[in-house]
């Protein structure tokens, strides 16, 4: 591996909210292998921009897509995301992207970013989902899912915790609304299937919440340089994955099933 391959790799391990500090010591260390250019750290800023929903070209939230539900959906998507993110304490962005694949202007793709970043009690997190909408028709559509969590505390030690789950294609059709003067769509269909697989990622929080403890990670536990102290591995385990959960939604309640 080249060591500009490594700086990447590095880089894209770095925890939400760390990125441009990470940067700054990858470049002070690799200062004698590492050529001048820094391709490298532009390739990986516009990766990031993309997983996180920044557009420097387009910041303003019109959408103009050559698609049936495009823009419905992103009003219920903002809606959704405003609710079930932007409500809970710390949570500082919000954000969705929407375009259409390449090779099939009929197939949406919904980007979906959400993060929290506690620099003065030094732990992040990050939501980041990316959804497939195909197969439109007569309020019936296809839906797939690739959601990635990732949480770090870094307060006497650094752990990271990363959870990447997909979601098969299924069929969606018509939901009701959640208010009462609007009809049964498939943008609300949509939602409540996003809402429903994001809850089994909330639930694999709480399994880990459970489960997660000194016993997993004793096997690196060490001696800190400084303080001569063993890290507090079940600590910053449990911070790490109280941060994934609350950096995710708030939809525990708001889930409605078929009978």
């Amino acid at each position: 591996m080249s060591d500009e391959e490594a700086a990447k790799k590095i880089l894209r391990a770095a925890a939400p909210g760390q990125v441009d500090d990470v940067a700054e010591n990858i470049k002070k260390l690799g200062n004698q292998t590492i050529s001048g250019s820094d391709s490298w750290l532009t390739e990986v800023q516009d990766e990031l921009k993309e997983l996180q929903c920044i557009d420097d070209a387009n910041i303003s939230d019109e959408l103009e897509l050559d698609h049936p539900i495009a823009k419905p959906l992103h009003e219920k998507l903002k809606q959704y995301q405003n609710a079930n993110f932007l409500s809970k304490p710390g949570v500082s962005a919000a954000r969705i992207a929407m375009t259409t694949d390449k090779n099939n202007s009929s197939q949406l793709l919904v980007h979906t970013y959400a993060e929290k970043i506690d620099t003065p009690n030094q732990y992040s997190g990050c939501w980041t989902a990316t959804w497939t909408i195909d197969k439109v028709e007569l309020g019936v559509g296809e839906i797939s899912g690739h959601v990635v969590v990732h949480s770090c505390a870094y307060e006497d030690g650094n752990v990271q915790l990363k959870i990447t789950k997909e979601f098969p294609r299924i069929t969606v059709g018509k939901e009701a609304s959640c208010k009462s003067d609007e009809e049964p769509s498939l943008e609300d269909g949509i939602v409540q299937q996003i809402t429903k697989w994001e809850m089994i990622i909330l639930e694999i929080l709480a399994s880990m919440k459970d489960s997660v403890t000194s016993d997993h990670l004793k096997s690196i536990r060490r001696i800190l340089p400084i303080t001569k102290q063993k890290m507090n591995w079940d600590a910053n385990a449990h911070r790490s994955v109280k941060t994934l959960m609350e950096t995710a939604p708030d939809t525990r309640s708001k889930v409605k099933y078929n009978s």
